[in-house]
């Protein structure tokens, strides 16, 4: 299975019961699994394929790992990183960054446009006084 629909299921379940710690939810996922191939864990299926359904209407696992002691901090699918001072300076300097390039693109094609046009209009000047003596020659 692809690891979009398995992370679009994850999010889903994740969804429903926030709760669930990482390994609950692994535990969620291999028991809920339509097992395809060999039964159990085989090298071509792995443990099957993810059912949605069972994995959303399914009771919560009962893991074997030790309950976390209380006050210890819990295992959560959210980084630690999230949020605060660090994240808005790391996107204040991509904005900053963004803006800065789209600002470069801007004056670049602004600048080039305008010497375009004057290379342009000093080649057909020249075209022109070039053309206006042959034309006297032949008329004068």
């Amino acid at each position: 299975m692809s690891a979009a629909i398995l992370a679009g299921i994850v999010a889903l379940v994740r969804q429903k019961r926030p709760n669930l710690t990482l390994p609950q939810l692994h535990e969620l996922l291999k028991s809920t699994a339509t097992d395809k191939g060999a039964p159990g864990f085989d090298s071509e299926y792995g443990w099957g394929g993810v059912d949605p359904v069972k994995a959303l209407t399914a009771p919560d696992p009962v893991t074997s790992t030790p309950a976390a002691a209380p006050g210890s901090p819990r295992r959560s699918l959210r980084s630690p990183h999230s949020g605060g001072p660090t994240t808005f300076l790391a996107l204040a300097v991509a904005t900053v960054i963004w803006g800065g390039g789209l600002a470069l693109v801007i004056f670049l094609t602004v600048f080039l446009r305008r010497r375009i046009r004057r290379r342009i209009r000093r080649r057909r000047r020249e075209a022109a006084t070039r053309a206006e003596p042959a034309a006297n020659r032949r008329g004068g």
